[in-house]
C-alpha cells in the first residue's frame, strides 16, 4: 500500500526587492525545529538507530555554528499533537533577512492512491478499512503529518529563506507498491522561494551506518555544514546539495555494499545562505604540505612517509614510508588513503602495480573530503584503469574535484598543485589555461611529487606551455625515478635513452632502469625489456629470455605483447617460424593493433606464414587504414582498390 522512503527539502531565497528601513536593519533571527524518532508506539514500523542523534546533532550544530534558536522534538515527546504545536509556532518566527529551518528524521509513507505524503509521528495510528470487500488494517492518515501542512506552515513564515530537512524512512520501499515519497514535488509547482532537495531517488531505499552514527543523508548534510563552502566561505543550498549530492551517491556503496545506492534529488529555484561559520577548508580536510615539520598524528605520519618515500631532508627509505603511510590511510586518514593509492597505481619500489586497489582507496578518499582524489578517479575513468573506461564517468569525477580542491593548493598540497594542473590543461572546471596548468605542475615538482616531475618532464621534451628542453626532462624524469616511480623509470630508459637526447646513448642504463619498472609490473617497461633482450640492446641477444618477457606483458593483457611476440618469431627466433608469428600477429589484430593489421595484410598478400589471399589481404588493410594506418591505405591504392 505505502512506499517508504527519504527526503530533505530546502525552501529558501534571501529577500530582495525594497525592504523597509525598519528590516532592513534589523538583526536577521534564525529558528529550527528538530524532530528525530528512532522507535514508534506502533509496533509495525521498523526501529530506526539514529535518527534521534540526528535531529539532536543537528541541532548542536546550528546552536553553535549559526546561533540558531532550536526547538528539539525526540523519541516519545514526537507526536502528532507536539509536531504540530511546534510547527504552528515557527510559522510565526522569522524575518526577512532571517532563516526558518525544519528537520524531520524517521518513517515517511505516501499511500499509493493519494498525492499527499505524510511524515510518521511517534503515535501514529492504525485503523480498519474495507478494501475488496475485506477489513483490513492501514495507517490512519488523520494521526500522521501532512506534507502540505508543513509546506503551509513553512510558506506562513515571513522569514525570507526556508528549510526543511527530512530523511524519512530508511526501510526498503516493496518493489510496486505506492510511489516515492515526495514524487509529485516538481521544481516548477514550487514559489521562488523554494528549493527542494530529495535525500534518494524514487524506489531508493536511504541507509544509515553505525560508522557514521547517522543516517547518510543528514550524516553529510551536517559534513557539508561544517566543512563545505562556496567561494565566499559560505554554506547555502546550493553548494550543500551537490555536496550531499555527491557524499551520499559515492559514500553508500562504499559502506553498505551489495548493491546498495542512494543517490539525493535536487529541487532548488534560488540559493539561500544558511548562516553556517565556516573554521575549516571546504573539502572537509585540513590540507598537510608536504613540507611541514609538524603535523601531528595520521597528517604527520603522511609527512614523515612522504619525506622517506621522495629522500627529501632524509635518507630514502622506501620500506619504512610505506609502512607509514599505510599507517595513515588505515586510519582513515583521506591525504594518507589518496598517497597509498598512489603507490599502488604507479608502483614504487617493487610494490607491484594494483590498479583495482588503488580505485578502492581514492573512493575512500574521496568519501573522507579529499579532493584531489576525485580528480585521480577521474583519471582512472578516462583511461579505464581498476574501472571500466567511462568518459562520462571520468568527466563528472573531474568537475567534481574542481569545486573543492583549489583550497588544497592554496595551502600548499602537491596532490591537490597536481591535478589542478591537470584540470587546468584540460578545462575541466575551470578555463583551460595550459599556462597555468604548467606553474602548478611546476610548483608540485618542485614539492617533490613524482607523477608532477613527470608530467613537467615531458613537458620540457615536447615543449608544451614551456621551451623545448631536453636536458631538464631527464632531470626531472631522473627525480621521480629515484623515488621508485614505474612511469618515470620506464620514461627515463624509454623515451630519451633511444634516442640519444639530452644523455649520451647508454643501454645499459637503459636497462637498468625499464628493468626496475618492469619488476613493479608496468606493462610498457615489460615489453621494453623483452625488446632489450630481442635485438640485443644492453643486454646479450637472448630470444628465449624475449618470449618470457612477451608472454609475461601478455598475461597482463598488453597487446602490444602480443605483436611482438609475431615480431619475434618472424624475424628473431632461432628458427624463424613465420606460421607461429602470423598466429602472434592475428591476436594482436583481433584485439585492434593497427601495426599487427597492417602485418596480416602483408603476410596474406604475400603469402608469409598462410596462403596467399588477396581479398583477405585487403580486409586487413582496410581495417588499419580505418584508423588511419597510412601504409595500409598506399597499399590499397597500389592494389587498385579505394581505401
Amino acid at each position: 500500500m505505502y512506499r517508504r522512503i527519504a527526503l530533505i527539502t530546502f525552501f529558501g531565497i534571501v529577500a530582495f526587492g525594497a525592504l523597509s528601513s525598519l528590516f532592513a536593519q534589523e538583526k536577521p533571527r534564525k529558528y529550527a525545529l528538530l524532530v528525530g524518532i528512532n522507535q514508534y508506539q506502533h509496533g509495525q514500523l521498523d526501529k530506526l538507530e539514529f535518527a534521534e542523534a540526528d535531529a539532536k546533532d543537528m541541532a548542536k550544530l546550528l546552536k553553535e555554528k549559526g546561533e540558531y534558536e532550536v526547538v528539539e522534538v525526540v523519541g516519545k515527546d514526537a507526536t502528532k499533537a507536539r509536531i504540530t504545536k511546534e510547527l504552528e509556532k515557527l510559522a510565526q518566527q522569522g524575518n526577512a533577512g532571517g532563516i526558518v529551518l525544519v528537520g524531520f528524521a524517521g518513517h515517511g509513507m505516501q499511500p499509493e492512491d493519494s498525492d499527499e505524503a505524510y511524515f510518521v509521528p511517534y503515535d501514529a495510528k492504525q485503523k480498519v478499512v474495507n478494501r475488496d470487500g475485506k477489513e483490513v488494517n492501514d495507517w490512519d492518515h488523520d494521526s500522521m503529518v501532512s506534507l502540505s501542512k508543513i509546506l503551509a506552515h513553512l510558506k506562513a513564515s515571513p522569514a525570507g529563506a526556508k528549510a526543511l530537512l527530512v530523511d524519512a524512512c530508511r526501510n526498503d520501499p516493496k518493489a510496486g507498491r505506492g510511489r516515492g515519497f515526495g514524487s509529485n514535488l516538481k521544481l516548477s509547482d514550487l514559489p521562488k522561494n523554494l528549493a527542494v532537495l530529495l535525500s534518494c531517488s524514487e524506489g531508493e531505499r536511504s541507509f544509515e551506518h553505525s560508522d557514521w552514527g547517522h543516517g547518510a543523508f543528514f550524516y553529510h548534510v551536517m559534513k557539508g555544514m561544517n566543512e563545505h563552502a562556496d567561494k565566499k566561505k559560505r554554506v547555502t543550498a546550493l553548494t550543500l546539495a551537490a555536496f550531499v549530492k555527491e557524499e551520499v551517491s559515492d559514500a553508500v556503496p562504499i559502506k553498505l555494499k551489495g548493491g546498495a545506492k542512494q543517490n539525493p534529488h535536487p529541487l532548488i529555484n534560488n540559493d539561500v545562505d544558511f548562516g553556517i561559520a565556516m573554521n575549516v577548508t571546504a573539502a572537509g580536510v585540513k590540507p598537510i604540505p608536504l613540507t611541514s615539520t609538524q603535523a601531528t598524528g595520521s597528517a604527520g605520519k603522511l609527512a614523515e612517509g612522504l619525506k622517506y618515500l621522495q629522500g627529501r631532508g632524509v635518507e630514502r627509505d622506501p620500506k619504512k614510508a610505506l609502512e607509514l603511510i599505510r599507517e595513515s590511510a588505515e586510519a582513515g586518514h583521506g591525504p594518507g588513503q589518496y598517497w597509498l593509492a598512489e603507490v599502488y597505481a604507479h608502483g614504487y619500489d617493487a610494490i607491484k602495480i594494483d590498479d583495482k586497489r588503488a580505485v578502492a582507496l581514492l573512493r575512500k578518499a574521496v568519501e573522507a573530503g579529499y579532493s584531489p582524489a576525485a580528480a585521480r578517479l577521474g583519471y582512472c575513468f578516462l583511461l579505464g584503469r581498476g574501472v571500466p573506461r567511462d568518459a562520462t564517468e571520468a568527466d563528472r569525477w573531474l568537475r567534481r574535484a574542481a569545486t573543492g580542491i583549489r583550497p588544497f593548493a592554496d595551502a600548499g598540497d602537491a596532490a591537490a598543485l597536481f591535478w589542478l594542473g591537470h584540470l587546468y590543461s584540460m578545462g575541466k572546471g575551470v578555463e583551460r589555461n595550459p599556462a597555468e596548468g604548467t606553474t602548478c605542475f611546476r610548483k608540485a615538482a618542485d614539492l617533490g611529487d613524482a607523477g608532477a616531475q613527470v608530467v613537467l618532464g615531458d613537458r620540457y621534451a615536447n615543449g608544451l606551455g614551456t621551451d623545448k628542453d631536453d636536458s631538464q626532462a631527464v632531470v626531472l624524469y631522473r627525480k621521480a625515478a629515484e623515488q621508485g616511480h614505474a612511469g618515470a623509470q620506464y620514461q627515463l630508459s624509454q623515451f630519451l635513452y633511444p634516442k640519444g637526447t639530452g644523455v649520451s646513448k647508454d643501454y645499459t642504463e637503459t636497462m637498468k632502469w625499464e628493468q626496475k619498472a618492469a619488476d613493479q609490473e608496468f606493462a610498457p617497461a615489460i615489453n621494453g625489456v623483452g625488446k632489450k633482450y630481442m635485438y640485443g640492446y644492453g643486454v646479450p641477444k637472448d630470444p628465449l629470455q624475449a618470449a618470457a618477457w612477451f608472454q609475461k606483458a601478455i598475461d597482463k593483457g598488453s597487446v602490444e605483447g602480443y605483436a611482438n611476440m609475431g615480431h619475434l618469431y618472424q624475424f628473431h627466433a632461432n628458427p624463424t617460424d613465420a606460421a607461429e608469428a602470423t598466429k602472434w600477429y592475428r591476436k594482436a589484430a583481433e584485439l585492434g593493433d593497427s601495426h599487427s593489421r597492417w602485418v596480416m595484410g602483408e603476410h596474406y598478400l604475400k603469402g608469409i606464414g598462410v596462403p596467399v589471399d588477396r581479398d583477405e589481404a585487403i580486409k586487413w588493410f582496410r581495417l588499419a587504414a580505418k584508423e588511419g594506418n597510412p601504409t595500409a591505405k598506399n597499399e590499397l591504392l597500389k592494389l587498385g582498390v579505394d581505401p
